[in-house]
């Protein structure tokens, strides 16, 4: 019975290695991002969390349709915009899918970070079955899910409630569906592909990049089937489907004339300039950027995959390469403005970027495999391709806990407190930049942009209820400004002080500032001290220490 079972064991695993091992690139995948799942909103993109998370929890609460069909309302409008939040943007998918898990769980951060994993996870397991459909070898499909698990740039950012994790998602889904048309010949599938084509550039437009490796892989043949069955059905629905992009941009562009952060200037060609490559001030933040998403070795693999296409032989592959070499080149010309501001700009690319890392991988496994002779060819082989993935392992997981180290400090203590003693119609004026977090943890709407100057605080006072400043660290600059300073002094009172104790003293991290009666710089210099019986204190985790943060309030 035993040797029966030992057999039966190893049977199994011959027939099915492939899915043993994806299930474990899987397990992997969900460990690394399964990171801080509860954890405050005080980390890096804190901002454009804050964004989406706020959005769902305004839908949960108010409902899908106050401002009209899916209109999005966040909790940090511009002092010049409307005062709701309201802003046209691409459909917001991530924010309705979260506020229905607000509305059957209630509103927290680990509903809304668990979906986003979800389909990074699920986006993994795309990766396998498109490189399965387009090479039909398993072990291609297992590196690009591999690396599709492993890299920094979607580890991290699962864990953000952001667009980007849904639409890569859906782009993925309907490159599969796409190449399943190609095969099958079914139009149904093309359909599929066009519906998964559309929710992905919904949710965020630069996603519409695929379609240049659709040309690609798209043949004579295929076209003139399309136009043969033009009446057919399924091509009617694939055209209306494609047309639900341009509907919503026009009902975000004309319809919405209050709304405010037009994305879909994103396709304009003011977004052109080509000069912007050629610049230090691209280069320096995209190198840091490239190290971050992919590092610098994924980067080495990439270019090797470029090096095999120019000799792999005609086929799908190498039109599937030769299309995702093109897109990148496209999407770094119109997209250069973008791509020098922030990380999360690169996802419309990183499959393509993937694909080539894959095809480095194995390319050089079948090149070194092909100096042996007999069974060492597959030994080779697969030796190659474990030790050159393995090279990636350390720098990704490096690069992933430089980003989720990379935390400011304090935002929920804040924005706790001003909950606690604030009514839902008190407004906060911030610092900007990476301090929004406050907002969600204050569940207060922010007044962008009124620390301008002291006519936009007077105006942000007097039309919008706001009785809160927020100082963070590069908002204590504002102490500089006289004029601004001194109205503040004369304005407000001191309320919450974080800081952090160094060896050289105190290092201050913000100030909370509340409407009343004033102070003087001798309150604030001596307001620690004057308060040291309200000293606490919140250990704040890095992924290998922890920090201590200090903070005094009053009531």
């Amino acid at each position: 019975m035993g040797e029966e079972n030992k057999e039966f064991n190893l049977k199994f695993i011959k027939n099915n290695w492939n899915w043993i091992l994806l299930a474990i690139i899987i397990c992997f995948g969900f460990y690394l991002r399964a990171y801080h799942l509860d954890y405050p909103v005080v980390g890096y993109h804190n901002w454009k969390e804050t964004h989406y998370l706020t959005e769902a929890r305004n839908f949960a609460s108010e409902g899908f349709f106050k401002h009209g069909f899916f209109v999005p309302e966040h909790d940090y409008p511009n002092i010049a915009d409307d005062p709701s939040g309201v802003h046209a943007d691409t459909f917001p998918i991530t924010s309705i899918i979260t506020a229905i898990a607000f509305k059957l769980f209630g509103p927290n951060l680990i509903s809304a970070r668990i979906i986003n994993i979800l389909f990074s996870l699920a986006t993994v397991l795309l990766f396998y079955f498109v490189l399965l459909q387009i090479s039909e070898k398993k072990e291609i499909a297992l590196i690009g899910s591999f690396f599709a698990a492993i890299c920094p740039l979607f580890v991290f950012f699962s864990h953000n409630t952001q667009l980007i994790n849904q639409g890569i998602f859906f782009i993925m889904l309907s490159l599969l569906f796409f190449l399943r048309w190609r095969k099958e010949n079914s139009f149904r599938d093309l359909f599929l592909a066009s519906l998964f084509f559309s929710l992905g550039m919904l949710t965020k437009y630069p996603y519409g990049i695929i379609a240049v490796v659709f040309i690609f892989l798209l043949s004579l043949s295929k076209i003139k089937d399309i136009l043969k069955n033009v009446r057919s059905p399924y091509i009617i629905l694939s055209i209306l489907i494609l047309l639900l992009i341009p509907v919503w941009i026009l009902y975000m562009n004309v319809f919405l004339p209050k709304a405010s952060d037009n994305t879909a200037g994103v396709l304009s060609s003011s977004l052109i300039d080509i000069g912007v490559l050629f610049s230090s001030s691209f280069w320096t933040p995209f190198k840091s950027y490239l190290r971050d998403n992919y590092t610098f070795y994924g980067l080495f693999l990439f270019f090797l995959g470029l090096l095999y296409l120019f000799l792999m032989k005609k086929g799908d592959q190498k039109k599937l390469l030769l299309g995702s070499f093109v897109s990148i080149l496209i999407f770094l010309v119109v997209m250069s403005y973008k791509l020098q501001g922030h990380s999360y700009h690169q996802f419309p690319i990183a499959p393509l970027i993937i694909f080539f890392m894959t095809y480095g991988v194995y390319n050089t496994s079948q090149l070194i495999r092909s100096f042996f002779k007999g069974t060492a060819k597959n030994l080779v082989s697969v030796g190659v391709i474990i030790l050159l993935l393995l090279f990636i392992i350390t720098p990704s997981i490096e690069a992933k806990n430089r980003q989720f180290d990379t935390q400011f400090f304090g935002l929920d203590i804040a924005g706790e407190y001003i909950k606690n003693h604030s009514q839902p119609n008190e407004r906060i004026i911030n610092s900007g930049h990476q301090d929004f977090g406050i907002a969600w943890h204050a569940d207060r709407k922010i007044v962008k942009g009124a620390l301008n100057n002291v006519s936009t605080i007077k105006k942000a006072e007097d039309e919008l209820n706001t009785t809160w400043i927020f100082l963070y660290q590069w908002g204590l600059s504002t102490i500089n400004e006289k004029e601004k300073w001194d109205y503040i002094k004369n304005n407000y009172d001191i309320k919450q002080i974080g800081f952090i104790k160094t060896s050289e003293g105190v290092q201050l991290y913000y100030l909370l500032l509340r409407k009343g009666k004033g102070f003087d710089e001798e309150d604030l210099n001596n307001f620690i001290n004057d308060n040291i019986d309200k000293l606490r204190q919140k250990d704040y985790e890095l992924t290998n220490r922890k920090v201590e943060f200090n903070y005094v309030s009053v009531e």
